[in-house]
């Protein structure tokens, strides 16, 4: 048998060709996962972000309006949470540029 029960493990007695796809394949499988859940976070952060950033009546409106074109909600959904996103960049960004130039100020 050239595989152990256990998956992801290459048994000590298979060829070293073996062993090395068995190691691809545990980093392959383990790599998927990850971008699965990374995915899946991603998508729940988006909806959270579209929702803050028009308010969750306004969600409401937009689900609405997508039963005429629903292949573009989740370009609308994605838009919104990068509209968040750098908006929430830019505010901090400003805060930065703010707080160095009073500190310039008090140091003149």
């Amino acid at each position: 048998m050239p595989f152990s029960a256990r998956p992801g493990d290459a048994p000590s007695s298979c060829s070293p060709p073996l062993a090395r796809i068995a190691a691809t394949w545990t980093v392959v499988r383990r790599a998927s996962a990850q971008t699965r859940q990374s995915l899946t976070l991603f998508t729940g952060w988006a909806w959270i972000a579209a929702g803050s950033l028009v308010g969750f009546e306004m969600l409401d409106i937009i689900f609405g309006t997508a039963v005429l074109v629903p292949e573009l909600l989740p370009l609308v959904i994605l838009t919104l949470a990068l509209a968040w996103f750098c908006r929430q960049r830019v505010r901090r960004g400003w805060s930065r540029l703010r707080a160095r130039v009073r500190l310039h100020r008090l140091r003149s």
